[in-house]
C-alpha cells in the first residue's frame, strides 16, 4: 500500500480590499500557494490556498502573510517545528528532511 496524500484547500472570503499594515488595500490577483503540513496518520498532508496580493498605498504589490507559515516557506510552521524537534534527538538534518 503506497503513501496516500491529503489535500486541504483554504479559502479567504471574497472581497475587493484586504487590511495590510493598517491600510485597506485593493486586492491584486491572488496567488496559489501550497505548504507541506504534518502527516496525519499514514497520509501526507498539504495545504493549498489562493493568497491575496495587495497593492499598497506606495503602489507596491505585496503578498499577504498567512498565520500557518512563514513568508516564502513551503512548509507550515508546525511541520518546521516538528523537524527541528527531531534533530536534537540525534536525527541528522538530511534524515529529518526524509522523515517528512
Amino acid at each position: 500500500m503506497g503513501v496516500k496524500k491529503l489535500y486541504i484547500q483554504v479559502e479567504h472570503t471574497r472581497r475587493t480590499e484586504f487590511a495590510y499594515e493598517g491600510f485597506d488595500c485593493p486586492i491584486y490577483n491572488p496567488q496559489e500557494l501550497s505548504w507541506k503540513h504534518l502527516n496525519l496518520f499514514q497520509h501526507e498532508c498539504y495545504i493549498y490556498c489562493r493568497i491575496p496580493r495587495v497593492k499598497t498605498p506606495h503602489d507596491k504589490v505585496k503578498i499577504v502573510e498567512v498565520p500557518w507559515a512563514m513568508l516564502g516557506s513551503s512548509f507550515t510552521l508546525l511541520s518546521e517545528y516538528n523537524l527541528l524537534d527531531l534533530m536534537p534527538e540525534g536525527m541528522s538534518a538530511s534524515s529529518a528532511g526524509r522523515y517528512t
